[in-house]
């Protein structure tokens, strides 16, 4: 999936970027790469985050040569297996796979799990009456701050504005990730799909 011009924050109360943000997931394990390119401060900024077999991290750079932050361990472990899990209905392929499962819950939620490496993470999907996910949340993504201390905050995907792609499938075009903080919702990653496999959305 490609987004163009992603609002994106690195944190509450920290700098808000404009990105273009690529990401690549696998239908066959629990893998995804995603590649953030911006700038922060009128410098080069590009990040990655990775899930690879049983491990994930997230690296930020700085005009290519300072790392501003390298965050792994078992915390990211889970919380990059939970993230593929919030994507997965954009790879059906995956939904038949084995290191997932599906409890119905009621004509409008599901509840999901998923295994890797002895980690697993669960989440609920919430669909609309014209069967379109439009949300999944969770608590067990935890939040993780560059000094690699963690924090459990519930974390919630919504997906919006869903529209027929150029390849006849039906996608939505609005991406969002929001922290669910007591005091309030807080929208860190506001983006529009401008493609899925090389399909555009239809004008």
């Amino acid at each position: 999936m490609e987004y163009k011009k992603v609002a994106f924050a690195l944190g509450k109360d920290k700098p808000k970027l404009t990105i273009d943000y690529t990401q690549v997931d696998f239908a066959d394990a629990p893998a995804r790469l995603a590649f953030i390119d911006s700038k922060l401060f009128g410098v080069p900024f590009q990040g990655y985050d990775y899930y690879l077999d049983g491990k994930g991290g997230m690296k930020g750079v700085l005009a290519k040569l300072f790392q501003l932050f390298n965050q792994t361990g078992e915390q990211m472990d889970k919380a990059d297996l939970v993230t593929y899990l919030a994507e997965i209905v954009f790879l059906p392929e995956a939904l038949l796979q084995d290191f997932v499962s599906f409890t119905q819950i009621d004509a409008h939620t599901v509840e999901a799990r998923i295994s890797c490496n002895s980690v697993s993470a669960s989440g609920v999907f919430r669909f609309d009456d014209a069967c379109e996910m439009i949300c999944f949340s969770t608590n067990e993504r935890g939040q993780t701050a560059p000094d690699g201390t963690a924090v459990q905050i519930p974390w919630e995907a919504q997906c919006d504005a869903y529209k027929l792609y150029s390849d006849g499938i039906k996608r939505p075009t609005i991406f969002r990730a929001v922290w669910k903080y007591p005091e309030e919702d807080f929208i860190y990653f506001d983006g529009s799909i401008s493609s899925v496999d090389g399909a555009e959305v239809r004008r």
